[in-house]
């Protein structure tokens, strides 16, 4: 990842369905993983949500 350390950078893991479970049943999912786009820029909710839905094909 660019701009991370390694010890700041995801470790890529499968979920099990009780995690995917989790996931999924969080009403705040859809803003968590547009929050998660640039995290170090902050606030521009509206852009990092369009940006979202362009990555994942929603548009």
């Amino acid at each position: 990842l660019l701009n991370k350390s390694e010890d700041e950078e995801i470790e890529n893991k499968e979920l099990n369905e009780v995690e995917l479970a989790d996931l999924f049943a969080d009403k705040d999912l859809y803003d968590r993983l547009a929050m998660s786009i640039a995290p170090e820029i902050y606030g521009h909710e509206d852009i990092k949500k369009a940006l979202l839905l362009l990555l994942v094909g929603g548009i």
